[in-house]
């Protein structure tokens, strides 16, 4: 058999099943196209030190989200599409940054909004894993600008996404488990105004 058929063979299994892969994904981020999840994290350094959080996520595609954390200390990030808020009420402080500041390396925030996902990164499949979810695993091809090396995504016999793992560019594996609160999701929920005496950082 001659190489350049069996090549051109395998480049195009190879398309053909990449785009299986982003149909797949495309539908099931369609479905989760707005929600609110209660989470639990935890953070595993190159050395093996963890750090647990907990804490919800409230999203609503394309780009309006609201980070949540309960512990180990109060923090919150909310997003509206024009601006990304994050709020320490222990420092009394809120910074404020334009949200097409973030357009990348929002990490998993960034592969929710699914536009374009299927363009900009490499994509995989993998199950049959003792916790039973199918895997989707995304690589992105300039992992600096994307803000991680890669993100998988762990789907139920359901469709529903209930674990994420990432691995960033220092090194770190940031796992989460989340499970579907039923709370309202509303344009109030990503607004937000800085309580008085605040100081705003800009």
């Amino acid at each position: 058999m001659r190489l350049a058929p069996l090549a051109a063979a395998l480049l195009l299994a190879a398309a053909g099943a990449r785009a299986e892969l982003a149909a797949e994904l495309a539908a099931l981020l369609d479905a989760a196209d707005a929600g609110s999840w209660d989470f639990v994290q935890q953070v595993t350094s190159p050395r093996g030190k963890v750090a647990d959080s907990k804490g919800t996520l409230a999203y609503q595609r394309p780009d309006r989200f609201r980070l949540e954390y309960a512990a180990p200390a109060p923090l919150l990030v909310v997003g509206d599409g024009a601006a990304v808020w994050v709020y320490d009420a222990e420092l009394a402080q809120a910074v404020l940054t334009p949200q097409a500041e973030l357009r990348e390396g929002r990490g998993l925030l960034d592969v929710l909004a699914g536009d374009g996902v299927a363009e900009r990164f490499g994509l995989a499949a993998q199950e049959g894993g003792a916790d039973g979810l199918r895997w989707l695993l995304l690589t992105p091809p300039e992992p600096a600008a994307a803000g991680f090396e890669l993100a998988a995504l762990g789907f139920d016999g359901e469709g529903r996404m209930v674990k994420t793992r990432i691995d960033d560019l220092l090194g770190n594996r940031i796992e989460a488990h989340f499970a579907a609160n039923g709370a309202a999701v509303g344009p109030a929920l990503f607004a937000f105004e800085p309580p008085d005496g605040v100081e705003i950082i800009d």
